[in-house]
């Protein structure tokens, strides 16, 4: 995942044994951080690979038990 960072507790990444399913995170714009200060990332791993947890399984993202790499490249101007 290439974006703002993920939100990498957020319900929608825990795997049916609620293990997190963000295996790696790394950080490519200096700022020292790989959470998602602006949303958008976690958003869009959501839609990829959300479990549905939050909406009880109606809305799941196209790859519901896949493991996710956080690679953070959106810095705080975009």
């Amino acid at each position: 995942m290439l974006d703002s960072g993920i939100y990498n507790s957020h319900q929608s990444f825990l795997g049916a044994n609620s293990a997190v399913r963000v295996v790696a995170s790394k950080d490519f714009t200096g700022e020292r951080r790989t959470d998602d200060p602006y949303g958008h990332g976690t958003h869009v791993a959501s839609t990829a690979a959300g479990n549905g947890r939050i909406a009880g399984g109606k809305f799941m993202g196209v790859a519901p038990a896949a493991n996710i790499v956080n690679l953070r490249v959106l810095n705080k101007t975009g």
